[in-house]
């Protein structure tokens, strides 16, 4: 495959001088292969907090990573927990976490996890005891094929899919929505092991490329009131409003999505094996595979194959 040449609005100066320590930052936890610090120069968006985690080494984007990256993308996930501990968010706050994949979306060819959290975010109204608004059965029926959606990709932890009823359908040019097959409430529980974090990643990433998109954003909520369900989940988006930030045009198109007999030349390309360095636990799965299950699980019947939605008048 050849590899997509992107034009940077900045480069990766700003990184190695934090690094070595003559760009100031306020460090808030550092690992042996990441670091986690605010950067006083970055815009202050409505009062919010804001953490950026880089790997100490060079490393472009999500897409350009390779097996020999892999430590790190794990090590990410562990410096996430050791800022949710510093900044006292454990105690019950909630925040999301960006990951912006290649220009326009990402300024710079240094790999960046965003954390945010602002004191103005409210829940929602209808919330229960826990803080959770949206219950989890729409996730269950996905998972028992109850309920219609064209999965894009998969593997043995996660699922990804591009849900019809899903109003960011509205919103983006293309929405795709990332489960764990098996319940954990956020990234961060203690159960949620470094190869769930990179199951449901490559799910993510190998989801987009089924899609053809080389340039996307993804996101996670973690704990309310920014995440609604008790159920570990991801977004990935791609279109104006994703870019922006801004509701500033919706854009009001049927998504056509049929589930693949075989993916394109080039996402094929990115679901060989050896690109699976994501995936401890199972190599991918087109989307007209029978969906793969642990051993010691029932395997579900063949996915449906999707229908193309009416157009509406």
């Amino acid at each position: 495959m050849t590899e997509e040449i992107f034009r940077w609005p900045e480069n990766a100066d700003r990184y190695y001088r934090i690094l070595d320590g003559s760009y100031p930052v306020q460090r808030i936890a550092e690992t042996e292969l990441s670091l986690a610090f605010t950067d006083p120069a970055e815009p202050d968006k409505d009062g919010e907090d804001h953490v950026m985690i880089i790997p100490k080494v060079t490393i472009p984007s999500l897409t350009t990573m390779d097996f020999s990256d892999a430590l790190y993308w794990v090590d990410i996930h562990e410096a996430l927990k050791r800022v949710d501990n510093a900044l006292g968010w454990n105690a019950g706050d909630g925040f999301r976490l960006d990951i912006p994949v290649n220009p326009p979306y990402q300024r710079e060819p240094w790999l960046v996890v965003h954390l945010r959290r602002s004191a103005s975010k409210k829940p929602k109204p209808s919330t229960d005891s826990g803080g959770w608004s949206r219950h989890d059965g729409h996730f269950t029926s996905i998972l028992d094929l109850d309920r219609r959606v064209d999965i894009v990709y998969y593997n043995r932890a996660a699922v990804a899919f591009i849900d019809p009823e899903d109003e960011d359908n509205l919103d983006y040019e293309t929405a795709i929505s990332v489960i764990h097959r098996h319940k954990h409430q956020t990234v961060l529980d203690a159960e949620f092991t470094s190869q769930d974090w990179l199951a449901i990643t490559s799910a993510c990433r190998l989801g987009a490329a089924s899609q053809g998109l080389s340039a996307y954003w993804i996101y996670f909520n973690i704990r309310p009131p920014y995440q609604n369900t008790a159920w570990v989940h991801a977004h990935v988006l791609a279109g104006p409003r994703a870019i922006h930030g801004k509701d500033t045009k919706k854009i009001h198109k049927t998504i056509r999505r049929e589930v693949r007999a075989h993916l394109n030349e080039e996402a094929s390309e990115l679901a060989t094996p050896h690109e699976h360095w994501l995936d401890p636990l199972a190599a991918g799965h087109h989307a007209d595979d029978e969906l793969a299950t642990r051993a010691d699980e029932v395997p579900p019947e063949k996915p449906p194959q999707s229908q193309e939605p009416a157009t509406p008048d």
